[in-house]
């Protein structure tokens, strides 16, 4: 394999502890029960502007979600200095892969200047050579469109290309897309849920990304 796409969170970082406490305080602000970890987690592969409506109560109006969203991004950048980290391993991994010569990349249901941002911070931005989030798609995750546009960027061959996540929605994106499909157990979804989509590798240990061929 040439070109690996990698999801972001909970695939490259650990960024769980920070997503649920950050959502978790933006329902509370709003008066709202707050979901629970193992809910906040399931729906980190998509982005807020999709999960959020999907966890709040059903009379929710627009301007109150816009208002959550506003409010989750100022608890999530408080706590992001110190608190997102690689999983073990990740690094040395991209490092190998960069090094021989693979064309590595970010596909997120993240905003584009948060991943750039985060990447810059943990010391692995320089192995990437595009980062796409949602805000540069029309359709985010599990639709193609994130996946093709770097496909499109880059002249990829899609025999050569795989798509590596922790969600369903990142499987399902690359399936969609016509690339290859890594699932990732140290992440979101369990196993059997990732197994569901029928993904070409599984991996349960980060320096397994090294064995895909």
């Amino acid at each position: 394999m040439q070109n690996y796409i990698f999801d972001f969170d909970l695939t490259l970082i650990d960024s769980g502890r920070v997503n649920v406490l950050s959502t978790q305080a933006a329902f509370e602000k709003m008066g709202w029960e707050k979901p629970t970890p193992e809910t906040v987690s399931y729906y980190t592969g998509i982005p807020i502007e999709q999960s959020f409506p999907k966890m709040a109560p059903d009379n929710a109006t627009n301007e109150q979600i816009q208002k959550l969203l506003t409010v989750f991004v100022h608890e999530y950048e408080k706590l992001e200095p110190g608190n997102l980290k690689l999983f073990p391993g990740i690094k040395d991994a991209l490092t190998t892969l960069h090094q021989a010569g693979k064309q590595l990349f970010i596909a997120t249901s993240n905003r584009t200047e948060v991943v750039t941002r985060n990447t810059k911070a943990l010391g692995i931005y320089d192995y990437f050579d595009e980062i796409v989030g949602f805000d540069q798609v029309e359709k985010a995750k599990p639709e193609p469109d994130t996946v093709l546009k770097i496909v499109a960027d880059h002249h990829l061959d899609k025999n050569e290309t795989i798509m590596i996540g922790d969600a369903t929605f990142d499987l399902e994106m690359g399936k969609n897309a016509g690339v290859h499909t890594a699932g990732v157990l140290w992440g979101a979804h369990d196993k059997q849920a990732l197994i569901n989509v029928h993904p070409d590798y599984l991996l349960d240990q980060t320096s397994q990304l090294l064995d895909i061929k």
